[in-house]
């Protein structure tokens, strides 16, 4: 929908487009865009639409009406008391505030561009009033009717376990792991259940080697995440040696600590693999070991570290199905989406 579509939308059901009055909003809305429109906009796409570019920005509520750039209210009245603006804008000629997915900056956009919108409201209680985020809707281009964007799982504690390989040469596998795994701790992405309210996501870490060399501490933040790193990084094998899925992921396995989360009440916990290496024993043992995980509940799933293997692409996507694989060719923002729209679809086993 253009701006003035999507207001209208919004006043037509009794909300008004969203606005922004703190850098703790501003990331509120953007964790919450990130969940729940990745997961959706996958799915849709899986399903045969072709949504392309089109959802990199959303609608907020800000916009000048006098069409000059030092003049900017929101259309549902509030006040203009923050700014998180790309650098460079406003620029002038587009009189529209997109909010863009993947960093939450505001850049400008014309009024009649056919983009996602954001509603909200403001409910009255005895505590200071709030903006509350509602489910969101948009008109797909091409789809011609009007599709819920909401598909937060049930429940979001998640328990996520990452294995690196013990490639020991390779720093740009460790590195962009460390940097992957921080990205999705530092961010709210994975830690709001449906009402926005902050879970704890457990993570722990493991060395893949011919042992499996474990870190069986909860780790819920990124200090914790660089000692887990620093910690393994020490004890990688040198010279790097080829990864024996079977011994390492069972050796794992069969340590207890690694099977505490009950299913009733929470998501299967996720193993997560950073393979950097070739797998010289092929993709049944890429299979043995990951049935070790899965007979626990494990959902794996696995980050390609080196895109120039294409045997060991061509083996996890045996082992684990080419949707549970992600080959990191591009970004650590990439990869973690992908993580995240697995996660999405993942439910816990309620009985």
């Amino acid at each position: 929908m253009n701006f003035t579509s999507a207001l209208s939308y919004c006043q037509s059901i009794g909300y008004s487009l969203v606005s922004i009055h703190s850098m703790a909003e501003n990331s509120f809305l953007q964790s919450w865009l990130v969940r729940n429109i990745i997961c959706k906009i996958s799915d849709l796409e899986q399903a045969g639409f072709a949504l392309g570019m089109t959802y990199q920005s959303f609608y907020i509520g800000l916009y000048s009406p006098s069409r000059q750039t030092n003049n900017w209210v929101y259309t549902d009245g509030s006040a203009y008391d923050f700014t998180n603006w790309i650098q460079g804008e406003p620029s002038g000629a587009r009189w529209s505030v997109g909010f863009r997915l993947s960093d939450g900056k505001w850049q400008t956009v014309s009024n009649s561009a056919s983009i996602p919108f954001v509603c909200s409201a403001t409910f009255n209680n005895t505590s200071p009033a709030s903006t509350t985020m509602v489910p969101m809707t948009t008109t797909f281009s091409g789809s011609g009717s009007t599709v819920s964007l909401n598909c937060a799982p049930q429940l979001t504690t998640y328990y996520l376990f990452h294995f690196v390989d013990g490639s020991g040469t390779s720093d740009a596998t460790f590195t962009s792991t460390q940097e992957l795994v921080t990205i999705m701790s530092s961010s709210d992405n994975l830690d709001l259940d449906n009402r926005g309210i902050q879970q704890n996501t457990r993570y722990m870490f493991g060395l893949m080697g011919s042992d499996f060399i474990g870190f069986p501490n909860n780790v819920t933040n990124v200090q914790q995440i660089y000692e887990a790193f620093n910690s393994l990084n020490s004890r990688i094998p040198f010279p790097p040696i080829f990864i024996n899925y079977t011994a390492s992921l069972t050796q794992m396995a069969n340590n207890s600590i690694y099977n505490r989360f009950d299913p009733n009440k929470e998501a299967p916990p996720v193993a997560i693999l950073y393979p950097g290496v070739q797998n010289v024993y092929g993709a049944q043992n890429i299979k043995d070991g990951v049935t070790a995980l899965t007979n626990l509940g494990f959902k794996v799933l696995a980050v390609n570290m080196n895109a120039g293997i294409t045997d060991l692409t061509a083996n996890l996507n045996d082992a684990l199905g080419p949707d549970n694989v992600y080959t990191y060719a591009s970004t650590t923002t990439d990869a973690v989406a992908f993580i995240m729209r697995r996660l999405c679809i993942i439910k816990p086993t309620l009985s």
